[in-house]
């Protein structure tokens, strides 16, 4: 079967996604991963093929708009109206080149940024569409909503509620735009403008696939019986080979301390920049920086700092002392597996969300971008490093996830469904 997974955005909403493709087309599919065209090379490098979506999304995180929507911290307003005006040119103008680039789809699954266009292509080829997601979106009494962030914290009427309002907003946010591609490029009728996307494919029942490990977050018992949480969807690059003055800095001493903020980047680069460096060395810990898209720069540097713009998690984060990171959802998830402690400052979005997991499990601490100094990011990194309870749960926890097959799983439940599904309408 030919199957397309349409997914948008930076590296993070891209890589879980090419390795679930991995897993489907591993079953005897053949897989198409529809994104931007800065990952044609990624996509192609792990035997699938590539279709491209439009939008550049390089181009987008470089802008200054886009510098300040990752400065929204805990304020869900702001986040939501600037996830709007970045994505609504890309909703627009995208529409036409995802169903293109599906012309030959014979089923669909559709990330948390691609699902808007992917749901209408398969609509429009009455074919199967699933859902995937690797941050939680469906509501629960169990813990607060990962997509609207807030500095209140409640009981499980309040979880319960920041879901509800959370989508909400979300959704009315999004419905012009949406509804209007809809009807006019897909010649659909609207999505519900009370109920939005995620409630009205609840009651059609379309099933869900979450790239998350149930040790972190289990299935919350309100959920339903076609909500799948698998197991992280990890991509590992075995082949991969460091630098051989990368293996010497690693071999010279302690184990580093790793710190990266993945594709994040701020209006001040320099002065976050100075305050990892100078935290850094007040901790008298050795470190790696990954300057990513993010961009961060470094004017002075020592001995005891490495710098690498990128290197698999997979292959880096075992071999650290501690990982300091922006709380992405796959970032998040490589930093339990590898079992060592975690430092997160969380700039926006889901990023809070999983900072707050990450403290709640015991594996480390969190402090938010805008609190982020010298004297709070030395501390954190001494704790983090010293304290033997916080070590031991990342060990543990690490231990578990490392055991989990959450692409396989996933892609098991797939083919069961597609099966089920041929069966039906035969």
């Amino acid at each position: 079967m030919r199957v397309y997974i349409v997914t948008l955005g930076s590296r993070g909403d891209v890589q879980p996604y090419v390795a679930l493709g991995k897993a489907v087309q591993s079953r005897g599919h053949d897989v198409t991963v529809c994104t931007h065209a800065n990952f044609a090379s990624f996509v192609g490098r792990n035997g699938l093929k590539f279709a491209d979506s439009g939008g550049d999304v390089l181009g987008l995180i470089g802008q200054e708009e886009s510098r300040e929507w990752m400065e929204t911290g805990l304020n869900p307003f702001k986040f939501v109206s600037g996830f709007r005006r970045l994505m609504e040119k890309e909703l627009d103008e995208g529409a036409r080149a995802v169903m293109q680039a599906c012309a030959d789809a014979e089923a669909i699954i559709g990330s948390g940024t691609g699902f808007y266009s992917g749901y209408a292509v398969a609509q429009v080829k009455n074919i199967p569409f699933m859902q995937a997601y690797v941050q939680p979106v469906h509501p629960t009494w169990e813990f607060p909503s990962a997509l609207f962030p807030t500095s209140i914290k409640g009981g499980a009427a309040f979880n319960f509620m920041t879901h509800w309002i959370g989508g909400l907003f979300f959704w009315q946010s999004l419905r012009p735009v949406v509804n209007r591609v809809r009807r006019e490029f897909f010649h659909l009728k609207p999505i519900s403008p009370l109920l939005g996307p995620i409630v009205e494919m609840d009651f059609a029942k379309i099933p869900t696939l979450y790239g998350l490990s149930p040790n972190v977050i289990a299935k919350p018992k309100n959920w339903q019986p076609w909500h799948h949480v698998t197991g992280y969807w990890f991509l590992d690059e075995p082949d991969w080979q460091p630098p051989r003055e990368m293996l010497q800095f690693i071999n010279a001493g302690d184990a580093p301390v790793c710190v990266g903020f993945g594709s994040m980047s701020d209006t001040t680069p320099e002065r976050t920049s100075a305050i990892v460096l100078e935290a850094i060395k007040q901790s008298g810990q050795r470190a790696i920086l990954l300057t990513g898209w993010g961009g961060l720069k470094q004017s002075q540097l020592s001995e005891s700092i490495f710098v690498i713009e990128q290197a698999p998690h997979s292959w880096l984060f075992p071999r650290c002392k501690a990982i300091v990171h922006h709380g992405g959802s796959g970032t998040s998830g490589a930093a339990f597996r590898s079992g060592a402690p975690v430092v997160v400052v969380p700039f926006f979005g889901d990023q809070p969300f999983w900072a707050e997991i990450a403290k709640g499990l015991g594996v480390g601490t969190y402090i938010h971008r805008k609190d982020l100094t010298v004297e709070a990011l030395a501390r954190a990194i001494n704790l983090v490093t010293e304290d033997e309870g916080i070590r031991k749960h990342a060990r543990e926890l690490g231990e578990k996830i490392r055991d989990e097959r959450g692409a396989e799983t996933a892609a098991k439940i797939f083919d069961d469904w597609i099966l089920q599904n041929t069966q039906n309408s035969s």
